[in-house]
């Protein structure tokens, strides 16, 4: 049944990129412990067969490439195929003894990465980017007072991912990396934001007027003494809007 309709849905070529997408995961996504399922899908804790054991598995049963899974099913029981095929033999070793059928009970369709098998498009989210370690920063980037864009290029400065002179000269585009705010200097990232006069200079102007306490440090070290202040505090607040600010209009 979800073969069927999944073929159909991919004959749509009216399909979104999105869905085409999900499409492709389909095998991986959905668990569909139903009798109904074709033998080479999710139905088993190892996964979509045909993946683990490869298409001669099926061949190997004697039960036909439709086969569905209630052809290996007597009531409560599995029902083998008499197979020497070492991929069924493996099979029915790694069956969990807790993993029984039950022919009594109806059809159900699971989504395998939703803890409870529901199915929401966070859980597809979540499957098709997964979630990296939490970074010491990122209350510095994200927080409530946060205006987005300037959030969003401090974020890609702390990725080192700003087009400084430094990353164009890599990518072949220009032949000599010199500061266009002081015109001298290599103008890579802790240049550009702390080495340079005239950023040192909006820098000492910036923390008289928030009343904060500045020292010279590479950007790096400024965003590890940044993301160690107490972000609930006035001080801690202002700073993190003021470096976002800074780094925004530089």
């Amino acid at each position: 049944m979800v073969s069927s309709i999944i073929g159909v849905v991919k004959r749509k070529r009216s399909l979104t990129c999105a869905l085409q997408m999900i499409l492709c995961f389909a095998d991986g996504l959905m668990a569909n412990i139903v009798r109904d399922s074709g033998l080479q899908y999710h139905w088993h804790p190892l996964g979509p067969l045909i993946e683990v054991f490869g298409k001669r598995f099926i061949y190997d049963s004697g039960l036909g490439q439709n086969a569905k899974v209630e052809a290996i099913i007597d009531g409560q029981e599995w029902h083998w195929p008499i197979s020497r095929s070492p991929a069924w033999l493996e099979l029915i070793s790694s069956t969990p003894t807790s993993f029984r059928p039950d022919s009594r009970r109806p059809d159900v369709l699971q989504w395998i990465d939703a803890p409870k098998g529901s199915f929401s498009v966070r859980s597809v989210w979540e499957s098709l980017h997964p979630r990296h370690s939490r970074v010491d920063w990122w209350k510095l980037v994200w927080h409530s007072q946060a205006i987005p864009r300037m959030s969003f290029i401090l974020w890609l400065a702390i990725q080192d991912a700003l087009y400084t002179q430094a990353k164009l000269i890599c990518f072949g585009i220009i032949q000599v990396a010199q500061c266009v705010l002081c015109g001298g200097g290599h103008e890579d990232v802790d240049h550009l934001f702390f080495e340079c006069p005239f950023s040192q200079r909006i820098w000492s102007i910036l923390c008289a007027k928030c009343n904060i306490s500045w020292a010279s440090r590479r950007w790096m070290d400024t965003i590890s003494w940044l993301s160690q202040m107490d972000g609930r505090s006035l001080l801690g607040r202002t700073a993190k809007l003021m470096v976002a600010a800074a780094v925004y209009y530089i």
